[in-house]
């Protein structure tokens, strides 16, 4: 193993800036921009820095990076260059948020595209007049990414997607936190990928909502934020929802993921409505938390194919799930648990809708009851009023849920199922322990072998190794059997197990069959 120098630990901030320019494409140039700079300078050492963030931005071109040091930057910065998918221009706070700025705009899709803003604390200041100039970052180019930012006191969202056609494509929008904002995420674009952002506290600044997030356009992804904080107290009039989109002027949301998300305080967990051109639908949440709102979870209104798949639902004010209007077509609620929610879930006018196999406790009977909803019966958190939504072992919600392979895993990222079946609810509940000295189960194996299908009815093959003999473990970790990999586990019943070559000494492949 080659041993690193512990001389590495003791480099200067400057010899780190310079470590930067190493990895950067080959032809590529880094700039620097400091509170000390020099406009007239050549901006291409720290000691020899812009001034401005501004200055940067008529120079660089594809594969280019400027390293922002540490200070105050009283500008807006506007984008005027585009990089390449394989060379993007780089914007950096160096060390990581400890440069401060009054935001970024990305200008139009020939001016702004691929282009990676990083890391940077943006505020506002009040000789900010233009319309934009109350987003912390306003996207308005193609596959612009939006990372490690930490926005406060906005007049409006931390990061905002330019509305007008067309929308701006494929942004990453991640690992940002906005704060004391009037609010959070306003996503408008095409196949976007909004990811692991915080939003706390919103603020109400000024005329209008305080939403978490608004989203509008096609095949987004949002996944695993964290959206809480809020208190009456801080938002006067305005109404605040986790999920919200409209259509007033000609807006839709299709094909929208919404999943492994945590919403807190709020009015709607999701506000959604199509009563004017009817053109959103396809909308899935899925494994989301949605806990302690002042009046719905989630509020469907004229959509189409709307799915609620393993979310948890409490200590929520006035309703679960409804939906109403007649375009509200095709609605489906699986797997969720309704837990002092006042209405668990429902439809009505000549809205369509279909569920089962859902826990529900502290709330009224839904519209049809599936046949295997489960009424009345504690789901058993670990500890709801600490804010725990975890299954403790006892639960009802264990092993009671449908099997939908689309949700592969939890709000956590473990594996489904861990039992036989799926758990209901956000949470799987992982089984821990292993009896009889057996092997330890890992749903992190990685094996020179697959199972195909998994998970299976019938029985697996392992492609490839048809004549070869294969392992099988039940979930406690004990051996249940022997197989050629042609036919693995055909007279099993349902159940997680885990395969494992005969000549492997590795961790086991976890497969599962389905009832």
């Amino acid at each position: 193993m080659r041993l690193v120098s512990p001389l590495v630990f003791r480099l200067t901030p400057y010899a780190l800036l310079l470590t930067f320019v190493m990895v950067l494409p080959a032809g590529a140039t880094t700039y620097y921009i400091s509170p000390t700079g020099n406009d007239a300078w050549h901006g291409t050492r720290p000691d020899s820095a812009w001034r401005h963030v501004n200055r940067a931005c008529t120079t660089v071109v594809a594969g280019d990076s400027v390293l922002v040091l540490s200070g105050t930057y009283p500008e807006r910065v506007v984008l005027r260059r585009s990089g390449t998918a394989s060379r993007k221009i780089v914007f950096k706070s160096s060390p990581r948020r400890t440069a401060t700025t009054w935001g970024f705009d990305t200008n139009s899709p020939a001016s702004g595209s691929y282009t990676r803003i990083e890391g940077f604390n943006v505020v506002w200041d009040t000789s900010l007049t233009g319309w934009r100039d109350r987003y912390g970052v306003f996207v308005s180019s193609d596959y612009a990414e939006v990372v490690d930012n930490y926005f406060s006191f906005l007049r409006g969202p931390g990061v905002q997607g330019n509305w007008s056609q067309p929308l701006p494509r494929q942004a990453i929008i991640a690992d940002n936190r906005v704060f004391h904002c009037q609010a959070g995420l306003g996503i408008s674009g095409t196949a976007w990928l909004v990811e692991r952002n915080e939003v706390d506290f919103l603020f109400q600044y000024g005329r209008g909502d305080c939403d978490y997030s608004r989203f509008f356009g096609d095949s987004l992804v949002i996944r695993r934020n964290w959206f809480h904080g809020t208190v009456p107290e801080s938002i006067g009039s305005a109404h605040v929802d986790a999920f919200q989109t409209f259509d007033n002027n000609g807006e839709r949301a299709r094909w929208a993921t919404i999943e492994g998300n945590s919403c807190w305080d709020f009015h709607q967990g999701f506000m959604g409505e199509a009563h004017f051109y009817h053109q959103t639908s396809d909308l899935t949440f899925k494994n989301n938390l949605f806990a302690r709102g002042w009046a719905w979870g989630l509020c469907v209104q004229d959509i189409a194919r709307v799915r609620a798949l393993n979310n948890t639902f409490a200590y929520i004010r006035w309703h679960g799930i409804g939906f109403s209007g007649q375009y509200c077509q095709g609605g489906e609620v699986r797997n969720n648990i309704f837990y002092n929610t006042n209405t668990s879930y429902w439809w009505a006018d000549t809205a369509q809708a279909s569920g089962d196999y859902n826990l529900i406790m502290g709330a009224s009977v839904p519209t049809v009851r599936g046949p295997h909803d489960l009424l009345g019966q504690d789901p058993r958190f670990v500890d709801s009023l600490a804010n725990n939504f975890r299954l403790q072992s006892s639960s009802p919600a264990r092993d009671a849920g449908d099997s939908l392979l689309e949700v592969r895993e939890d709000i956590l990222g473990t594996l489904r199922p861990q039992g036989p079946r799926w758990d209901i609810g956000a949470y799987e509940y992982i089984v821990t322990g292993v009896e009889g000295g057996g092997v330890v189960p890992s749903s992190l194996s990685r094996l020179p072998f697959s199972v195909s299908p998994n998970p299976f009815t019938s029985f697996a093959t392992v492609p490839g190794h048809s004549s070869e003999r294969f392992m099988l473990y039940d979930i406690s970790g004990r051996k249940v059997g022997t197989y050629k990999g042609d036919r693995v586990g055909e007279e099993l019943g349902p159940g997680v197990y885990f395969l494992r070559s005969s000549d492997s000494q590795g961790k086991p492949l976890r497969i599962v069959k389905l009832k």
